[in-house]
């Protein structure tokens, strides 16, 4: 019988590899085996989120912090379910609990910048949801192209002009998304906006094997 490590290690590649459903299945085994791991709850949140199951990816975000309190990125994982159930104010106050451990976390700050505009309404570039939790709308976000342009994991993809029409046509028709899953850049791209660090091979296990509270997204 696998270990709690290894599921967990199996659910964080279904997740880079887009595999929603099959990281759920592990991270709900991984819980199976310890589920005083507020990690797995995280991920299993993130991934919950994904698909845009909200009220699970709720549940387990809570499950999260109510394990770990001090762990900022849980808070994360709350405010991102909150938002996508239009819970803003709700939201907002799961962001600032975790601004308050962690004043620095750029995916806390990005959050909140992305419920205030939420609240402000559709002319304010709406927000990281639409109505049917399409994760792919988070691509029409007004300030994507300056976020790509910061993160030093993206900000080379704007010097290549196939990356940049993908965008492009992205944020034109959020559902040519699925046309684009295999691009690992597209899912880079992605994560980023999830707050989830989307990686392959080594160097994704070695980020997810950390636990520390986040100075980058990563699941």
């Amino acid at each position: 019988m696998a270990d709690a490590a290894s599921l967990k290690a199996e659910g964080n590649a279904a997740f880079s590899a887009g595999d929603y459903k099959t990281a759920i299945a592990k991270f709900t085994e991984a819980i199976a085996c310890d589920g005083t791991n507020h990690v797995f709850y995280s991920n299993r949140s993130a991934s919950h989120a994904s698909l845009g199951n909200f009220e699970v990816a709720l549940e387990d975000a809570q499950s999260c912090v109510n394990i770990k309190p001090d762990w900022p990125k849980g808070y994360g994982r709350k405010g991102a379910a909150l938002h996508g159930l239009k819970r803003y104010n709700d939201a907002r106050e799961a962001y600032e609990a975790g601004l308050k451990l962690d004043p620095s976390s750029a995916l806390l700050k990005s959050g909140l910048e992305e419920v205030e505009r939420a609240q402000k309404g559709p002319a304010m570039g709406g927000g990281a949801f639409d109505g049917a939790g399409n994760i792919g709308a988070m691509f029409g976000s007004p300030d994507i192209w300056g976020k790509l342009a910061t993160n030093p994991q993206t900000r080379d993809y704007l010097q290549q002009p196939d990356f940049v029409t993908k965008m492009q046509e992205l944020q034109k028709d959020s559902s040519k998304l699925g046309q684009y899953m295999s691009d690992p850049r597209i899912m880079q791209v992605m994560g980023m906006l999830m707050g989830v660090d989307v990686m392959s091979g080594d160097q994704f296990k070695e980020k997810m094997d950390q636990d520390e509270p986040m100075a980058e997204a990563k699941p």
